[in-house]
Order: C-alpha cells, then structure tokens, then sequence
C-alpha cells in the first residue's frame, strides 16, 4: 500500500486559483454579442433565438461559476482541516 500525503498549502492555493478563475468567467460578458448576432442574417428573424442563446450563455457562465466557488471551498476546507488534524496528532506525540 503506497502512502498518500498532502501539502495543505499547495492545496489551498489551488484554490486560490479556482477562485480567481470562476472570478474571470463571470466578468465575462458576450451576451450582448450572442444576442446582436441576428441582426448579422437579415430577415432570418432570429431575435427569439438569439435571445434564449444569450440567457442560456448567462446560466451557464452562473452555473459554472458558482461550482468552481463550490470546488474551491472544498479545497481551502480539505487543506485547513488535514493542516489542523496534522498538527492535533502532533501534539499527541509529545504529551506525558
């Protein structure tokens, strides 16, 4: 059986980064572009298209924002809690 060990702040720095990440997707905003793109087919009529296009690309950029806080917090949790748990077993070694 192999060991497995984690370095609490590499974890937690992960999930820094995820943070910053779901950070950048939801500044991110080319709804306005989806739903000017029917103006680019004249006569295609696609403004009802365009529009649900433009409210599903603001659900899913909610949607997946909103898990990668989920997975970041996961992580700062998992690193706090293997750092707490470690440094409660340690002070066991060293009790009378």
């Amino acid at each position: 059986m192999n060991d497995m060990y984690m370095v609490p702040n590499a974890v937690r720095h992960a999930g820094t980064e995820v943070t910053e990440i779901a950070s950048r997707i939801r500044i991110t905003s080319s709804e306005d572009e989806v739903r000017a793109s029917n103006d680019q087919l004249a006569g295609t009529n696609l403004d009802a298209a365009a529009e649900r296009a433009a409210n599903a690309l603001v659900k899913a950029r909610t949607t997946f924002s909103k898990r990668l806080d989920s997975h970041s917090e996961a992580l700062v949790h998992a690193a706090n809690a293997t750092e707490s748990q470690d440094q409660n077993s340690g002070r066991s070694f060293f009790r009378p």
